[in-house]
């Protein structure tokens, strides 16, 4: 009866009595499938008695007016408004008591008769968008989206109380404790009880992977900014369900605790967690001065919470308090116990979303989509269900375009157009304006310095340029089929999208390499309009007579990518290398690299494709690579850097001081530079100004100058990488069929070639190295900016390193190829292009394994062994103060070893190979001294033994049986483990080894405990401020820290004086270096436990990495069981792999019991786990194998994508299923086996023309040997 007097006679003002009898109403209907329709059934009931039995009640229009439409409309109506964000929600959960009575108000403040009173309410209902920064544009006033904003789901109203549910005990009992606080921790807290007009659940489920999770205990909910009183006071609570469900599930479980008590220390953390959010939020917009940072915020919240749980454990029952107290001793924090439950189960469910995001994104990428709704069903968030939705749209409409189904195709564009807006306008997708506004960064507080990075942009920007990718293939495959109809709708479709994504102007934002809408669509345009021109021309391949007139249409580097992946894809090489060659040849209009659009990636894939199906692929290779040197021009050679006043002679200068001209003789030199359309002439059709606009884009004043020079020399430089991949390409196979003067004479010319750029990059390497970073100040910002430039100088010093390796190497195969091409008839014909006597040697073995000439590659190895005795193998990175010049000796003798592992077992020389590797080993030893060099041996090793394994593997498939491998595989593993375990014990593979000692680990601990507190704060730890002090040295910083103000300065600095400095450089250097080292072990002990608020007991973290650690090295002792195991799944040896692994779970199971008895223990004594550390002592050193396993079965499962009938994938997604059932880590990094499948997935989904070259499609011959000359060659060996 109160109820429907306030419905009939109320204009919907506040009044808690409404509350109170509605929600006695629900309670009555709990039992109900569905409670609301209940009570409304009976609200309709009541009124018709009131009606005929209450003369107050005659008129009863409006109540039944406001019931009705209430029930028929508005409920339906908000539901339908948030069917995309809120489709987790069951109608019990959203549409509880207090929710309907704030549903009754607002349908009674705006007239319940008016027509569009749906619509209206849900607009005044939707009052709530939580954390959401909103850019600010000179052009517009942007708001939030409203699909974006929602109602809170209240629990609890002032004088109202807390409404039925199954946390209502808990919620009354926290909010009874609230009160009850002592003020001096409410005002700590920016927490006053007596502003407390309601506290709400935030509706949406919670996103884990959304930004504003990095925001401090944004998860235990915040003050809503929206809604403030007259004095600037906030007075809603929003409160997440997340942590609610948490704290309830402690509740529920069966033990020998009193359940009173669970519910009163679930009531004291849900508490707890109020005040520490409230800390951030603060009472109101003025709370926080604007000096105030996270920084220095957090510390104070730690405290007054530490404080908060520390009063409220003695004011509990004597029985209580004692068992708290003990507990609070055991686990070092009060509350511990119900503490970490809550963290324990948010780590869980941020690990399970995380790996059924992903495990949808990977189902759906494999043309699975079935599989990938149903990962997707079981993760609440709107995000994953709408970005999984698009995705297998996309990969269907890329099938059904590939297959000819163009009107499918079509379908599924504009599905896809559909939930990408949808998702934007309702929050699951980033907001495209705050990319202009916020340039790809998200703030979460005030203060500049804390704003992270927005990945969710990333997302967003390659999900739309795979969108334009998929509108662009449809459109050229409609065009190749002469369908004009088709043709036009998809026009339509992509112009429309292409202007609405311009208006955000994302290809105007530096920080990302996003292409111009616009320009994509006019090149889709363009290519669609040539193959429809092709198409109507007769479609003939290698016509190059047809493209010529037509190639100044394209006027973009995207067009002439999608151009050219559209010709390989139809196996048309010859137009596709003449585009190419245009291209490059029009490189002062056209970049090379434009966005998605690049020049180097297009060759590649050209190379590959004619690797692959062409009848003549060193005709047409060598043909190619002649063109791209001519048209190259000043690309062909190495640039240099401007900012240190660098110049080189002009082209010609340089070509007579080399003897260029006269090595290759003026005719062939001018054939060079012949265009691949010789008898063309071509006009510039690129008047639109677009080119000159893009650059100004690249060069914008947000850049500085050492920015934009790293970014213009790094493009030089990745063509001439590219080059040098050609050269090597170009030279294999030897090619005895036609021309033999012709291909020498090549060969020959690229040798030159490449030497002359090896010099120019000497050069380079000289003038980069020489330019200054100036040092840093002693503030965080400054040491945190020179960290920044100075990783810009060490990225081009290696990428300018690495492509000196690359030109050498190519350098060193083509000599081979010349010398195996000319012997035995002129053997040292070629001598004088290699730089050393070892370069000759190394050279004239390849070229014997190339002939398959056994012995003569046996005679010159035993040669070349001997050269290698004294010369250096190892080198000190550049991030160590090393040497460009040794670490390019260095790594160019690496690679020339690492070439002969490759290729010594395809020529059948197994035991030269165990040769090599000692000899590497040794040469190694003989450095041991180099203080801070890298060992490379590990990577040597590897490339030896798996290609020991790979020529056992492809052998055995000719012989009868599998265990007559696995018993050379023993054989060779027990023979090369020698090696590899003396190798090992040289190695320190974690810096936490050198405190392995417990006297060492006392003094470390010791240190940590007494200077820890102030020292090691979660500030100081930032992953750049670490790096910038190591990179500068730890006694720098001590001596910078000492020149601050003292009030400024740590315990450790005001006391430096009094110890013994070499052990404080020493802790210091193994504590940070520990967390470089571990940095992912480091965010889930800051996220999950509450000892990282006290930098006292860092050390904790420490001992459970130590432990981690001494795992990591028997699991590197075993890395040539895994390999093998690698290979044999990979060659689908299935019974080796089986019989493979069980020997090795024989062998390891007890020492894997040994880690976990050992884990268990730190666990308890420390009362903390980390999940980082509990899941890879998990993996019990065999579930790498398993893995590989699972990976093997990618690529079949991937080929049954649209069958019936799929057992490869079957099988892969229940092991997967079980795999995933016990989520692993805590959902901050992917899972190893998750990103391995992940990984497998997208390189097997890359077309053929874009895989990199097996090293059988390299044209490397190779012998396969018997069992018998195996077992003979591991006999010779041992």
């Amino acid at each position: 009866e109160h109820v429907l007097g306030y419905l009939n006679f109320s204009a919907g003002n506040e009044e808690p009595k409404l509350f109170i009898a509605l929600d006695a109403l629900f309670a009555a209907a709990a039992e109900h499938p569905s409670p609301w329709q209940e009570v409304f059934r009976q609200l309709l009931e009541s009124l018709q008695e009131l009606q005929r039995d209450n003369p107050a009640f005659v008129d009863v229009r409006q109540a039944e007016t406001v019931v009705r439409r209430t029930r028929d409309e508005v409920l339906p109506g908000y539901r339908e408004f948030h069917r995309d964000l809120l489709f987790h929600l069951d109608d019990a959960r959203m549409f509880n008591s207090f929710f309907v009575g704030r549903v009754f108000q607002v349908v009674l403040q705006m007239s319940p008769e008016r027509e569009d009173l749906a619509e209206a309410a849900v607009r005044a209902l939707n009052d709530f968008i939580g954390h959401r920064p909103i850019p600010v544009l000179e052009s517009q006033q942007i708001e939030p989206y409203a699909h974006e904003l929602v109602r809170p789901i209240p629990l609890y109203i002032r004088d109202a109380g807390v409404c039925e549910g199954p946390h209502r005990r808990i919620m009354e009992r926290a909010l009874a404790l609230l009160v009850d606080t002592d003020p001096d921790i409410l005002r700590e807290a920016c927490f006053h009880p007596e502003k407390l007009d309601e506290i709400a659940v935030d509706p949406r489920a919670y996103d884990f992977d959304h930004p504003v999770n990095k925001r401090p205990n944004y998860h235990f909910g915040q003050w809503d900014p929206h809604r403030i009183d007259n004095q600037g006071y906030f007075r809603r609570f929003v409160i997440q369900q997340v942590t609610l469900d948490s704290l309830h599930a402690r509740t529920t479980i069966e033990n020998e605790i009193d359940p009173e008590e669970l519910v009163e220390e679930a009531a004291a953390v849900l508490a707890g967690t109020i005040l520490m959010a409230s800390g951030v939020s603060g009472w109101g917009p003025g709370s926080h001065s604007a000096e105030e940072t996270l920084g220095t915020l957090l510390p104070r919240i730690a405290r007054y919470r530490d404080e908060f749980y520390r009063r409220l454990i003695r004011r509990q029952s004597d029985a209580h308090r004692t068992r708290l107290e003990c507990e609070a001793a055991e686990r070092r924090q009060p509350f511990g116990a119900a503490r970490q439950s809550l963290n324990a189960e948010l780590g869980n469910r941020r690990a399970r979303q995380l790996q059924h995001v992903v495990l949808a994104r990977v189902f759906a990428a494999m043309g699975h989509p079935e599989a990938a709704q149903r990962q997707v069903q079981q993760v609440l968030v709107a995000s994953a269900r709408m970005t999984c939705s698009i995705e297998c749209l996309l990969t269907a409409g890329d099938r059904a375009a590939r297959a000819g189904r163009i009107q499918d195709a079509i379908a599924a564009l504009s599905e896809v157009r559909d939930l990408l807006l949808r998702a934007i306008e309702c929050g699951a997708l980033a907001d495209p304006w705050s990319i202009l506004g916020f340039d790809m960064n998200y703030s979460l507080f005030p203060a500049l310095e804390n704003s992270v990075h927005d990945h969710r942009v990333d997302e967003l920007v390659d999900l739309v340029e795979r969108i334009f990718q998929l509108h662009a293939r449809v459109w050229s495959e409609a065009a190749a089929h002469d369908d004009q109809r088709r043709c036009d709708t998809v026009e339509q479709l992509f112009q429309s999208l292409a202007l609405w994504w311009r208006q955000f102007a994302v290809h105007e934002v530096s920080s990302i390499d996003c292409g111009d809408s616009r320009q994509g669509y006019l090149a889709a345009k363009h290519v669609a309009d040539g193959l429809n021109l092709w198409h109507k021309g007769g479609a003939a391949s290698g016509d190059i007579g047809f493209w010529a007139p037509h190639v100044a249409i394209f006027d973009s580097p995207k067009a002439y990518t999608l151009l050219i992946e559209r010709l390989l894809e139809r196996d048309d090489h010859v137009a596709a290398m003449a585009l190419l060659v245009n291209w490059l040849s029009r490189n002062e209009e056209l970049p090379l690299e434009q966005g998605d659009a690049s020049y180097q990636r297009c060759a590649l894939q050209w190379v590959r494709a004619v690797r692959r199906h062409s009848e003549q692929p060193w005709k047409l290779t060598a043909k190619f690579v002649n063109y791209v040197e001519a048209n190259a021009e000043s690309y062909g050679e190495a640039p240099t850097f401007e900012l240190a006043g660098g110049r080189r002679p002009a082209k010609a200068e340089t070509d007579d001081e080399l003897g260029f001209e006269a090595e290759l003789g003026e005719d062939v030199a001018q054939e060079w530079r012949i265009s691949a359309y010789e008898d063309i002439q071509y006009e510039d059709s690129a008047s639109d100004g677009v080119d000159g606009e893009l650059a100004g884009e690249r060069d914008t004043h947000n850049e500085d100058a050492l920015t934009r020079e790293c970014q213009r020399v790094a493009g030089r430089l990745e063509f001439l990488s590219t080059l040098s991949t050609l050269w090597t390409l170009a030279s294999l196979p030897l090619n005895h069929s036609e021309g033999h003067d012709d291909c020498v004479s090549e060969l020959r010319g690229w040798v030159l070639h490449a030497n002359r750029v090896q010099s120019q990059l000497r050069e380079l390497m000289g003038q980069v190295a020489s330019y200054p970073i100036p040092a840093p100040l002693g503030d965080q910002e400054s040491r945190m900016e020179y960290d920044r430039r100075r990783l810009l100088k060490e990225s081009l010093l290696e990428q300018v390193i690495g492509v000196q390796v690359d030109v050498a190497n190519a350098a060193r195969i083509m000599t081979a190829a010349l010398i195996a091409h000319t012997h035995p008839a002129c053997p040292t014909q070629f001598d004088e292009l290699c730089a050393t006597h070892e370069h000759r040697v190394a050279a004239h073995v390849i070229a014997d394994i190339l002939r398959l000439d056994a012995a003569a590659a046996a005679e010159r190895f035993e040669e070349f062994l001997g050269l290698l005795e004294g010369q250096a193998l190892l080198y000190i990175p550049l991030s160590r103060g090393g040497r460009c010049d040794q670490i390019v000796s260095a790594r160019v003798r690496q690679n020339c070893l690492r070439d002969l592992l490759k290729m010594l077992p395809r020529a059948g020389l197994l035991p030269q190979v165990g040769q090599l590797l000692e000899a590497a080993r040794e040469m190694e030893r003989c450095q041991a001294a180099t203080v801070g060099a890298v060992t490379e041996f590990d990577d040597l090793f590897n490339t030896g033994y798996g290609a020991l394994v790979e020529c056992l593997a492809r052998s055995a498939r000719e012989w009868d049986d599998q265990d007559s491998l696995v018993s050379c595989l023993e054989q060779l593993t027990e023979a090369v483990l020698v090696s590899w375990l003396t190798h090992s014990r040289t190695l320190r593979l974690s810096v936490l080894e050198r405190v392995g000692a417990e006297s060492e680990w006392s003094r470390l601990v010791a240190f940590i405990q007494n200077f820890g507190e102030d020292l090691f704060t979660q500030q100081f730890l930032n992953l750049g401020n670490v790096r910038a002090i190591l990179h500068s040295g730890v006694e720098h910083w001590l001596t910078q820290m000492q020149d601050q103000p003292e009030h400024l300065q740590p315990k450790l600095i005001r006391e430096l004086d009094q110890l013994e400095h070499d052990q404080v450089v020493e802790h210091l250097t193994v504590v940070l270096e520990a967390i470089i080292e571990n940095y992912a072990e480091y965010r889930d002990y800051n996220s999950t436990t509450t000892l990282s608020d006290d930098g006292s007991m860092l050390y904790s973290l420490l001992d459970f990495l130590r432990l981690r650690s001494r795992y990591d090295r028997i699991c590197w002792h075993l890395r040539p069981v895994v390999l093998a195991h690698q290979i044999l799944v990979r060659n689908e040896l299935n019974e080796a792999a089986e019989l493979w692994r069980r020997a090795l779970n024989e062998r390891i199971e007890q020492e894997a019991d040994r880690y976990l008895t050992q884990l268990r223990k730190l666990q308890k004594l420390y009362a903390m786990r980390l999940s980082t550390v509990a899941d890879r002592l998990g993996e019990r050193f065999i579930k790498p194998l398993m893995v590989d396993r699972l990976i093997a079965l990618v690529a079949p499962a991937m080929r049954e994508a649209g069958r019936e009938d799929s057992p490869r994938f079957s099988m892969l997604e229940q092991e997967l299923e079980e795999l995933a059932r016990e989520p692993t880590g805590a959902g901050l990094d992917l899972p190893p086996w998750l990103a391995a499948l992940d990984e497998e997935v997208q390189r097997v989904r890359v077309p053929e023309y874009d895989q990199e070259l097996a090293t059988d499609e390299l044209g490397l011959p190779i012998l396969r040997l018997t069992y018998e000359q195996i077992s003979d060659q591991l006999s010779e060996w041992d």
